[in-house]
């Protein structure tokens, strides 16, 4: 594995315990041993499945994981990490930051401004204002990097905003939902471990560095996506899903 004096962790990372998910948590903590990484973030979209099933290859591969969850609250889209069991999505914003509160984990926003049609929505600024207010939900991090083309189009707003207005500890995560986009987004933390991961998050003591993942990949992920909840839900439930790739396709020229 690559030396360096940094921890290297990506903190969001979706297996196929999610709907949109294509890779297994064995071929994502695999990809992660091969790339350098020290830590991962199984965060997939209401379940936590995927995360403990990663954690069993922790030391055949020697990357330690976080159970993450990316929650849909009904003003926005939440992560949280270090937690110890699923919660149910469909609350408001600020029971969701409680529930992970009462579990010990730490409160993310992801890709705040990254809204895009028929997607899941982002938190948004009055949305992070109002928790900024509120002590009970002060958040602990905010996703500054964010590796798909969508969090390319927000990176500049949310590092300029968070910088400005907010300073929260940065971290970034991939957002991957292929195996092969694991570790876009990286998150640079001094040591190596989960704790001293959560360390430095809560002193503030993160950077963040990585790149973006390409319209094309992306459209890629989205194709293979509406193959797989083809397959398993039926072609009547897939409607949104063409409207979504013939607007992503409208909107990139791909």
């Amino acid at each position: 594995m690559e030396k360096h004096t940094m921890g290297k962790a990506d903190l969001h990372i979706h297996s196929t315990f999610s709907y949109d998910g294509l890779s297994t948590p064995e071929a994502i903590i695999k990809t992660a041993a091969n790339i350098g990484l020290d830590i991962i973030a199984i965060t997939d979209h209401e379940a936590v499945e995927g995360a403990f099933k990663a954690q069993k290859y922790e030391k055949k591969y020697g990357v330690e994981v976080i159970v993450g969850e990316e929650i849909l609250t009904n003003e926005g889209e939440i992560l949280g990490l270090f937690l110890k069991e699923k919660i149910e999505h469909g609350k408001t914003l600020f029971e969701t930051v409680k529930a992970i509160r009462d579990q010990d984990g730490l409160v993310v926003i992801p890709h705040p401004f990254s809204w895009f049609p028929l997607t899941r929505p982002p938190i948004g600024l009055k949305k992070l204002y109002d928790m900024m207010r509120d002590r009970n939900s002060f958040p602990d991090a905010i996703e500054v990097l964010n590796s798909t083309p969508i969090g390319r189009i927000s990176f500049e707003k949310c590092k300029r905003v968070n910088e400005k207005i907010f300073n929260l500890a940065e971290v970034a995560g991939s957002d991957a939902h292929i195996d092969k986009h694991v570790g876009m987004g990286v998150t640079l933390f001094p040591g190596k471990t989960k704790e001293d991961l959560r360390k430095a998050i809560l002193e503030k003591k993160t950077k963040i560095t990585g790149g973006f993942i390409s319209k094309t990949e992306h459209a890629e992920v989205i194709r293979k996506d509406i193959i797989r909840i083809g397959k398993s839900t039926g072609k009547k439930l897939l409607k949104p899903y063409y409207r979504l790739k013939e607007s992503l396709n409208n909107r990139f020229n791909i």
